[in-house]
């Protein structure tokens, strides 16, 4: 067993959050992590390894306590504040218990266990959202439009495909808080990050032109594996 103790340097915690365990259940259903405070990492979506400290696409999909800050610390956890404390510290969620910088090994342990979904974590939101997490899954699932974002830039029937995704999108989000009810600031945990956000890893933009069309823009490198 590891004597190394956290020397509490904050140093994970602006990393992001952490991603949730079905240990972590206990928390969502106790109020510790409402629905505004997550955010659903959908499969073929860019993640950090905080083991290997590498950015890979998610075999599967995750949820995680969505990031937030400004400037000068833009990806910390939402529940790190300036002064380098801990919100939820005693409720803190599995993988906070389990990360040690210096000794990654009880982390490594905790991988070996199931991780929460967003089915887990809708099973204790209203009734129909987890409905409609399925309904918006069937026409944006993100591992169809990998190979067309990878092609957008010098190929104008692959930046078609990724278009209408967008429009999609946009517009089921729109209607999900309009007609279904639901939060704005849940929508990151319920429907994922927007495509328009899944691009930019691939050093897309999607840019609006005078007349209202929307058009896609090679802004940088792709940092997605080939």
């Amino acid at each position: 067993m590891s004597m190394i103790g956290c020397k509490g340097c904050g140093a994970c915690c602006r990393k992001g959050g952490p991603t949730l365990h079905l240990e972590d259940m206990a928390l969502i259903r106790r109020g510790v992590l409402p629905l505004e405070a997550l955010v659903t990492l959908r499969a073929g979506e860019l993640a950090r390894d905080d083991v290997a400290g590498t950015l890979l696409p998610l075999e599967e999909e995750t949820v995680k306590i969505a990031g937030t800050g400004e400037s000068d610390a833009p990806w910390h956890c939402r529940f790190h504040d300036r002064d380098g404390r801990c919100g939820i510290y005693v409720h803190r969620p599995a993988q906070c218990r389990a990360l040690l910088c210096a000794d990654t090994s009880a982390l490594e342990q905790l991988y070996t266990r199931a991780r929460a979904t967003r089915a887990h974590v809708l099973a204790c939101a209203p009734e129909g959202w987890r409905e409609l997490a399925e309904a918006h899954e069937e026409q944006c699932a993100l591992e169809p439009l990998l190979s067309p974002a990878r092609h957008a830039g010098r190929d104008a029937e692959a930046a078609a495909v990724l278009l209408e995704a967008v429009r999609y999108d946009l517009a089921f989000r729109e209607l999900s808080v309009e007609r279904a009810g639901a939060p704005s600031v849940a929508l990151p945990c319920l429907l994922g990050r927007p495509l328009i956000v899944f691009l930019e890893a691939f050093g897309l933009a999607v840019l609006r032109g005078e007349s209202g069309a929307l058009h896609i823009k090679r802004i940088g490198p792709s940092r997605y594996p080939e």
